[in-house]
């Protein structure tokens, strides 16, 4: 029976190399799939809730009719936003719903 000896240093080092890979592409993997998987939260509640739970889909509806009925510049501004950043279908027709709204004071064909 031969003598048992031990890989080269060379060996190591490569073996070294390619864990030291394999564990980059896993966590460059394991960080995507994970931002991948988040919801993601329009912008624009943000700025009425900026801590804490943030509300689902039905709520923005809700919160969105709500700025429409008090249809000052600063929630028209703001559903304007929505508009752009909400990509749920039923809040996307709440804000839209919203901006057509009749508000005191402002002519509904402008806007």
């Amino acid at each position: 029976m031969p003598p048992l000896t031990l890989p080269s240093t060379e060996y190591h080092v490569a073996l070294l190399v390619l864990f030291l890979g394999g564990l980059v592409v896993f966590a460059a993997g394991t960080l995507l799939v994970r931002s991948a998987s988040a919801p993601a939260t329009p912008r624009w509640i943000r700025e009425i809730v900026p801590d804490g739970d943030l509300p689902d889909a039905s709520m923005r509806a809700e919160i969105a009719e709500r700025l429409g009925i008090v249809g000052e510049s600063w929630c028209i501004a703001l559903l304007e936003v929505a508009r752009r950043e909400e990509r749920d279908p039923d809040v996307l027709r709440a804000v839209e719903d919203a901006l057509r709204a009749p508000r005191r004071g402002i002519d509904a064909n402008r806007i």
